[in-house]
């Protein structure tokens, strides 16, 4: 089984809270129109193709 992990996060999280899933998945952060982090995102298990 896999899945997608969503985590809307503070501007200053990106980098502690990827490095807490990095073992899990695929991480990445995604911006806000400001340019600021605000969404972990953790795929597991998935086709990344």
């Amino acid at each position: 089984p896999g899945g997608v992990l969503l985590l809307e996060i503070g501007f200053d999280q990106g980098a502690a809270v990827s490095e807490l899933f990095a073992n899990d998945g695929a991480v990445s952060v995604l911006s806000d129109i400001c340019g600021n982090d605000r969404v972990v995102v953790v795929k597991k298990g998935l086709n990344q193709g």
